[in-house]
């Protein structure tokens, strides 16, 4: 689907090229806008480094998101375009809450969290805090992941590769995301189960 002119002013206010673009335009054909993310600094959501399309309230699985991040981000690999794509919330002049799919330029998933500004802030968790626990999980457990959701208290990331001993991270999870344990019946056991299933763990902050 062709780039309306709407579109294509997104290339004078993100560095996002129009490749990624066309392709974010064809999986959806909706209206493209630039991604807004929370800012600590500014206890406000303003306007970041990035493209969005908005797809309605938040009633779509999470499976439907993580497979359409995903298929984006092989294209974008194929195509060999700087880029990634994570799924997100929108805010900005539509209703609050809606889910979103965005693109950003460069491929370290801690600039999808940047980007995003998630944190814990009734637990005193900054945003940095989060990128610095990830940053250290991914080397002494030696795994890696992608970041396939990142909002203004949560984030999801997809294993690439799994950890030896998920328990261990899940322990992590535990102590530093509480809610996450909080919202499960059977605990570290159940966190394990989802981990193993699923193929991706949760950060999230009430």
């Amino acid at each position: 689907m062709r780039l309306t002119n709407s579109d294509l002013e997104l290339l004078d206010m993100t560095s996002v090229p129009v490749e990624a673009l066309e392709i974010l335009k064809s999986h959806f054909k909706k209206p493209l806008y630039q991604y807004f993310g929370y800012s600590e600094e500014e206890l406000d959501y303003v306007p970041k480094d990035g493209v969005c399309v908005e797809l309605g309230s938040k009633l779509l699985p999470g499976s439907f998101l993580r497979n359409k991040v995903s298929a984006i981000n092989r294209e974008l690999e194929r195509k060999n375009i700087n880029c990634m794509a994570f799924a997100s919330e929108y805010f900005i002049g539509l209703a609050e809450g809606n889910d979103c799919i965005a693109i950003i330029p460069g491929n370290d998933d801690m600039d999808i969290v940047r980007a995003a500004g998630t944190a814990g802030f009734n637990d005193g968790i900054t945003n940095d805090m989060i990128i610095y626990k990830l940053t250290v999980w991914k080397k002494v457990l030696n795994f890696d992941y992608r970041v396939v959701y990142a909002d203004m208290q949560q984030v999801d990331l997809e294993f690439i590769s799994k950890p030896k001993n998920l328990r261990k991270l899940a322990y992590r999870v535990k102590f530093f995301s509480p809610e996450v344990i909080d919202r499960l019946e059977n605990g570290i056991d159940e966190m394990v189960q989802i981990m193993d299933s699923e193929n991706l763990f949760t950060l999230f902050w009430d």
